[in-house]
C-alpha cells in the first residue's frame, strides 16, 4: 500500500495523526469515539459542529504538487443537514481541498470533491440521486487531482469527473496557523469553523498522498476497506 504523508487513524481511539508533520490544533463542539456495530471498529463522531482540527506542516504541501490523492473512510449520519453537509476542507479563502455534499432531502444534489490552486478551482461533482440513500452507509472515498483534473471515486468505481487549467496546489498553502488547518467534519470560513454547516459524520481513517492513484490502485484500497467488516444492511 502506498504511504500517504498525512494519516489519521481514527481506529486506535485517538485524535492525533498518525505523522511527525502534522499537529493537532484544535477541536470544536464534541467530537468523540464510538465503538460501530456495522465494521466492529472503534471510530471518530462528529455531531453536528463538531470538527477537528490539524495544522499541517509546510512540508506536506510542499509533497503536493499537480498530483495528488484523498481517502476517506466515513458514514453518514440519518439526521437532516443544512447545506452543503461538510465532510472535510480547507481554508476557502486560500484555496486547498475539500469533500462536502450538496443537496437536502429528495432535492438533487451529490457528494463533491474540489481542489483549488493558484489557477484553478476544479471539483468532480457525482452520486447525483437523492442524498437520501447516502444516508446510514459507510462509504469509501477518493478524490484523485491530476494535472487540473479532478475525479471522484466512491466505493471502488468512478462516479465523476472534472477537467480546470490546473496548477501546483502547494504554492498556496504557506502561510502559518490556523489559515492551513484542515477541518475533518466541518466547513473553514474566517479561519475558524463555521457553523453554518453541519457534519453529522463518523470517520474510521482520512489520508492525503502525494500521488495521483490509478483506477486500478483505487479499487485495490477499496478492497481492503472492506476488510473492516462492513456488510450492507438487507
Amino acid at each position: 500500500m502506498n504511504k500517504p504523508i498525512f494519516s489519521a487513524e481514527y481506529f486506535s481511539g485517538r485524535l492525533d495523526a498518525m505523522s511527525d508533520q502534522d499537529i493537532l490544533y484544535k477541536t470544536v463542539g464534541c467530537p468523540g469515539f464510538v465503538d460501530d456495530s456495522q465494521i466492529k471498529q472503534k471510530v471518530l463522531s462528529l455531531p453536528s459542529g463538531s470538527a477537528v482540527g490539524y495544522a499541517l506542516n509546510n512540508d506536506i504541501y510542499d509533497q503536493l504538487s499537480d498530483e495528488m490523492t484523498i481517502e476517506a473512510f466515513f458514514y453518514y449520519s440519518d439526521v437532516q443537514t443544512k447545506i452543503p453537509n461538510m465532510i472535510f476542507g480547507n481554508n476557502s479563502d486560500l484555496g486547498g481541498f475539500c469533500l462536502y455534499e450538496t443537496g437536502i432531502g429528495e432535492s438533487f444534489g451529490g457528494m463533491v470533491f474540489s481542489v483549488c490552486t493558484c489557477s484553478a478551482n476544479v471539483s468532480a461533482r457525482a452520486l447525483k440521486k437523492e442524498c437520501l440513500y447516502l444516508r446510514d452507509k459507510w462509504h469509501h472515498v477518493i478524490g484523485v487531482f491530476q494535472k487540473g483534473t479532478v475525479s471522484l471515486y466512491h466505493n471502488g468505481s468512478l462516479e465523476g469527473t472534472s477537467v480546470g487549467n490546473g496548477d501546483v496546489i502547494g504554492e498556496i498553502m504557506h502561510p502559518s496557523p490556523p489559515n492551513q488547518i484542515l477541518f475533518v467534519g466541518g466547513n473553514v470560513k474566517n479561519s475558524e469553523l463555521n457553523l453554518d454547516t453541519d457534519s453529522n459524520v463518523k470517520f474510521g481513517f482520512f489520508r492525503i498522498y502525494n500521488m495521483a492513484f490509478s483506477s486500478e490502485q483505487v479499487k485495490k484500497n477499496y478492497e481492503l476497506s472492506r476488510a473492516y467488516e462492513y456488510q450492507e444492511e438487507t
